[in-house]
């Protein structure tokens, strides 16, 4: 008997029944909330079926009743009313009124506890000519419900008895063995770590629940090694006072790197920006120059007149292409350019290289040799853009060289395409081979000769060519020449044999006779801009509006009707240029045709132009460029080629 009684005090301290009793009242309790929500849920759900098949036959039976009680055929409605309700053991009654009146009754001889629905009858006009009222037996409700009850009741007890005895399983296995196992590892480490201690045990440890006699035993371990951690914390703080010191000097150097990347990063982004703001605030006087100087040259001048505006317009295109390089690399790290990939025939590469440069070799007294493979190679690749390395590699070597010739070489070589641009210049140095590639270096020119450019054409060459995802590598002797390869990888995928008549010249302005009469609009807060702009425009015949800001163009009441739009991105006030043409689309409410001219080269807002739909035209604008874009946009239907327009 006093063994029973200590093993059942035994049990009541055990841990796994304490936790067992008290998870068992907690799942209980939220199963039966549970139950109880779900009941509740269910029981609305039956409700909402309920009242909802029962409206839903009310209406139909409203809908039907409408042409009997137009038709004042009481019998036929009394009628089918009948055979509603007999079909369906849940209706109690049907009456249909007509104005009030009753119109036909159905009912049934035995009544029980009954829901009524009401639906109205209503002609095609809304009039109301009746009501339909149904009372429905809630009998099967109930049923439904109980049936429901009892369902939940039954699933609650089965989850109960099954989460009980996983419960009972989970935690003897997952809590009280590992427990036991623990204190059991814990005596072994006190007798072989510190005998002293293995028979001071408690003599109630016995009647104790398992986490008690873990804490007891596991606290006595640490007691017994208490006097070893204090050994070994002179020892471990020695280590952290390294660490930290150790650590102070990663910080310091870390910093120290941090520092000069911040530089180094506000020094580029100091270089960018400078790039964007030159570049913006030299184009708004060179837009103004050009073009009047083309205004100029469509006038009537005498022989000496026209070799001044000759001399003036040499002068001004040599200033926009210094801009146009400045662009170019402000362009290239917005990474606002997207390689356009298509097949490329090499041959009308070339040959268009020869069109352009031949002449000025010609001038310098320079052979110009193009050399090509027996099967011309066609490629995979961005035309404009390799055309643009290929000018710039062709334009110096030519400038740089005054005696021998310049060659152009395409060959194939372990699957790979090499196109090269030989030269027997001047050469570049070892040292410098690398440094050409940089903005702003430039061989033999210390004193800065403006006529050989700003030396930002070899920087282009090897962002464009990165870009492609091709190489450059150069080769040069001092006094004998330079060779520039760019190794195009698997670039085969077609040859074609050589053909004398494959080049492809430039698109010419063509007639634009068709312009005269057409109306531009202008918004340009720039005075000298905006005059040039309606002298060049004026010079072929299109009748030109021009207005400071936005606000003066939208007040004005015949804005909406112009053939074409040219607007500055920076205005005065609120609004920018891509904003006021939006809003002259929206009132025109029809696509209208317009561009942005702007000198604006910001990498961030290269990303904003290239969103806007709009096509944007940058200072100084070429006037051949703008009247083309006017021609494209209002050609007379019929004409030759198909219309473009600037607004996508």
């Amino acid at each position: 008997m006093p063994e029973t009684t200590s093993t059942i005090r035994r049990l009541r301290g055990s841990l796994a029944a304490r936790i067992l009793t008290g998870v068992t009242v907690a799942v209980g309790f939220a199963l039966a909330l549970t139950t109880a929500y779900f009941s509740i849920e269910q029981r609305a759900a039956l409700d909402r079926d309920f009242r909802d098949q029962s409206q839903s036959f009310a209406d139909a039976l409203a809908a039907f009743a409408i042409e009997q009680l137009v038709a004042i055929d009481y019998p036929s409605l009394e009628y089918a009313i009948g055979v509603a309700g007999r079909k369906n053991e849940e209706i109690q009654q049907i009456e249909v009124l007509h104005e009030g009146r009753l119109a036909a009754l159905y009912r049934r001889s035995e009544h029980s506890a009954g829901a009524s629905f009401n639906s109205a009858v209503t002609w095609q006009d809304g009039t109301g000519i009746g009501e339909v009222r149904i009372v429905f037996s809630t009998n099967h409700l109930a049923a439904l419900r109980n049936v429901a009850l009892r369902d939940s009741l039954v699933t609650m007890l089965a989850i109960f008895v099954a989460l009980g005895a996983s419960l009972g399983f989970l935690l003897r296995r997952g809590v009280i063995r590992p427990v036991e196992e623990l204190t059991a590892r814990i005596e072994q480490a006190i007798g072989d770590a510190l005998p002293e201690l293995a028979d001071s045990h408690d003599k109630d440890l016995g009647t104790l629940d398992e986490i008690i006699r873990l804490e007891r035993r596991f606290t006595s371990l640490l007691d017994g090694l208490e006097l070893r951690d204090r050994a070994r914390s002179l020892a471990e703080k020695a280590l952290i006072e390294n660490q930290q010191n150790l650590e102070r000097l990663v910080g310091e150097r870390t910093d120290s790197l941090r520092a000069a990347e911040q530089e180094a990063v506000r020094q580029s982004q100091v270089k960018s920006q400078f790039l964007a703001a030159a570049s913006h605030d030299l184009r708004q006087p060179m837009q103004a120059i050009g073009l009047f100087l083309h205004a100029l040259e469509r006038s009537k001048v005498n022989p000496e007149q026209a070799q001044l505006v000759a001399s003036l317009s040499a002068s001004a295109r040599l200033l926009g292409e210094l801009l146009d390089a400045l662009l170019d690399i402000s362009k290239l790290d917005a990474g606002a350019v997207v390689p356009n990939v298509a097949p490329v025939d090499i041959y009308g590469v070339f040959a268009e290289l020869e069109g352009e440069f031949s002449q000025l070799a010609l001038a310098k007294m320079l052979r110009f040799i193009i050399v090509m493979p027996p099967q011309t190679p066609v490629i995979q690749t961005d035309q404009r853009l390799l055309l643009a390395i290929l000018r710039n590699l062709v334009g110096n070597a030519i400038k740089y060289t005054d005696r021998g010739g310049v060659l152009i070489a395409a060959r194939r070589r372990r699957g790979e395409l090499l196109i090269q641009v030989w030269d027997t210049g001047i050469g570049i140095a070892a040292a410098d081979r690398e440094q050409v590639y940089r903005e702003f270096f430039q061989v033999h020119n210390p004193q800065r000769d403006r006529s050989r450019g700003l030396g930002l054409g070899l920087s282009i060459v090897r962002r464009l060519v990165t870009l492609l995802g091709y190489e450059i590598d150069c080769r040069s002797v001092p006094g004998k020449g330079t060779v520039f390869t760019i190794r195009v990888p698997d670039p085969l995928i077609a040859n074609r044999g050589l053909s004398d008549s494959e080049a492809m010249p430039a698109e010419e302005l063509g007639d634009v006779s068709f312009l005269r009469g057409r109306r531009v609009v202008i918004i340009e807060d720039d005075q000298l801009a905006a005059e040039g702009l309606c002298a060049m425009l004026g010079s072929y015949g299109l009748i030109v509006t021009a207005f400071a800001n936005a606000g003066e163009a939208l007040a004005a009441p015949d804005l909406t009707g112009a053939d074409f739009y040219v607007s500055d991105y920076r205005l005065p006030g609120s609004m920018d240029g891509l904003q006021l043409l939006q809003t002259i689309r929206q009132r025109a409410g029809r696509p209208v045709d317009g561009l942005i001219v702007t000198g604006d080269t910001a990498a961030e807002q290269m990303g904003v132009f290239a969103a806007s739909g709009w096509r944007v035209l940058h200072k100084p604008v070429c006037p051949v460029t703008l009247i083309a874009a006017i021609r494209d946009a209002v050609r007379p239907s019929g004409s030759a080629g198909r219309r473009r327009s600037a607004s996508r």
